[in-house]
């Protein structure tokens, strides 16, 4: 397989500092995603490059929508996600 002209993308899901195990990451628009491990980490291999959103799902977690992320042929891009349990308050910028 020719992997010229892709992206990686990895990262980790935290919460409150903590690693989040199993929660699952998808690229908003498509079928893929990714499960984190123990330590919070996810990949994605073979991504066209662009601007991309992804969606962090957990039961017990509140969902995280992630927009804006830019993808650069050939480069690894590395997004941090913070979550929020359902105990804990989210508050967004107005």
């Amino acid at each position: 397989m020719n992997t010229s002209g892709f992206s990686t993308l990895n990262g980790t899901v935290t919460s409150g500092g903590n690693p989040v195990n199993g929660a699952r990451v998808s690229i908003d628009g498509t079928a893929r995603f990714a499960m984190t491990d123990a330590q919070g980490q996810y990949e994605f291999q073979y991504i066209s490059p662009g601007s991309i959103s992804l969606t962090t799902t957990k039961q017990g977690y509140i969902d995280q929508h992630t927009p804006g992320i830019v993808l650069s042929e050939g480069q690894t891009t590395t997004q941090k996600i913070g979550r929020a349990s359902c105990r804990e308050r989210v508050y967004h910028p107005v």
